[in-house]
């Protein structure tokens, strides 16, 4: 298994994995949403797992554009099913985490839903902790 930088030409193979994986009914929104993301990234942090040519996985991080700077998300991050459960999530967002921490990233969030035990459990590997944010409407 090779983890390496993501290229714009992985993107459609990525969105067509993207439908699979999450039974997306628009592939055409999907590669849309990947190139915008991959605009957006963080230089060396977005990368793809590779078994043999084949693209088996990826992670997406994004800077965001806050007025704190050195902030950064991970917007996606999947592994096709026959590859699950062997550790390329984890390698992935290992090699991730460090490239964002050499390009200066010192904060970085995702979402994911709390139903999603394996995903929950990966990112709690990783090192990120749970917190709930309130947002307030003032008068």
């Amino acid at each position: 298994m090779l983890i390496r930088k993501m290229s714009r030409a992985d993107l459609p193979a990525l969105a067509r994995m993207v439908v699979k994986i999450f039974r997306e009914p628009y592939l055409k929104r999907v590669l849309l949403r990947l190139k915008d993301s991959f605009k957006k990234r963080v230089d060396g942090a977005c990368l793809v797992a590779e078994d043999e040519g084949n693209i088996s996985g990826a992670i997406i991080c994004e800077k965001l554009l806050t007025t704190r700077p050195g902030t950064a998300t991970v917007r996606d991050l999947f592994v096709e099913g026959k590859y699950r459960g062997k550790g390329i999530g984890n390698e992935m967002m290992a090699a991730s985490l460090a490239a964002m921490k050499k390009k200066g990233i010192t904060s970085v969030s995702l979402t994911v839903n709390e139903k999603n035990k394996r995903a929950r459990s990966l990112y709690k590997k990783a090192g990120f902790k749970p917190f709930r944010l309130m947002l307030l409407r003032r008068f």
